[in-house]
C-alpha cells in the first residue's frame, strides 16, 4: 500500500522537512501531512501529522499539546470592511492588552474577580484530592498570571478572511 504523504507548508525549513522525511518513511507510519505553518520541532516538524500502525511514538506528538487553538467567526454588518478600515487601532490594541512572547505574564491587578474566583475554586478542588505540592505550590502561586498571556514561539493572534467571512484565530500556550 503505498503512503499518502501531503505537504501543505509554506515556506518550510529545510531542517523541518528533513525532520518530516525522517518520520513518514519509518515503515510504520501509514501516512502523513504538513500543515502550512510547520516549523522545525525535536524529532517531528512542529504541524506534522503522522499516521501509524502499531506504534506510538511520544516525541511525535509535539509540544503544542498543551496549547490551546480556537477559531471564532466574527459577524456583524460590514464587519470586513470595519477590521480592514480600523487594522491599525485592533492591532495597537491587541498589543496592549495581551501578554505576547516568552515570560510575558498578565498582571493580577488586570484579571478579573470573575476569573480570580473561578480559578481559586479549581484550585481549592485540586487541593481537596491527592496533589503534588510542588505543582499546587506553582498553581497557586504562579499560574493566574499566565490566564489571558498568549505565549511565545509559534502561538499567534491572528483576523482572517475566508471567502466573505472574518476569523478571529488563536493559538496559545
Amino acid at each position: 500500500m503505498e503512503k499518502k504523504i501531503y505537504n501543505y507548508g509554506l515556506n518550510v525549513e529545510p531542517e523541518a522537512l528533513k525532520q518530516f522525511k525522517d518520520c513518514y518513511e519509518k515503515e510504520f507510519v501509514v501516512a502523513a501531512a504538513l500543515m502550512p505553518d510547520a516549523h522545525v520541532g525535536y524529532a517531528a516538524p512542529i504541524g506534522a501529522v503522522l499516521i501509524t500502525k502499531g506504534f506510538v511514538v511520544p516525541a511525535w506528538v509535539g509540544f503544542d499539546i498543551g496549547c490551546g487553538m480556537i477559531a471564532v467567526q466574527l459577524k456583524g454588518s460590514n464587519v470586513l470592511k470595519k477590521i480592514k478600515e480600523n487594522s491599525k487601532e485592533i492591532y495597537d490594541s491587541v498589543k496592549r492588552k495581551i501578554p505576547m512572547g516568552m515570560g510575558e505574564l498578565n498582571k493580577e491587578s488586570s484579571i478579573s474577580k470573575e476569573t480570580k474566583d473561578k480559578f481559586n475554586f479549581l484550585l481549592e478542588k485540586y487541593k481537596e484530592k491527592e496533589h503534588n505540592k510542588d505543582i499546587y505550590q506553582f498553581l497557586k502561586s504562579t499560574a493566574i498570571k499566565h490566564i489571558g498571556s498568549l505565549g511565545g514561539g509559534n502561538h499567534f493572534i491572528e483576523i482572517n478572511q475566508y471567502k466573505d467571512e472574518a476569523w478571529l484565530v488563536i493559538h496559545s500556550g
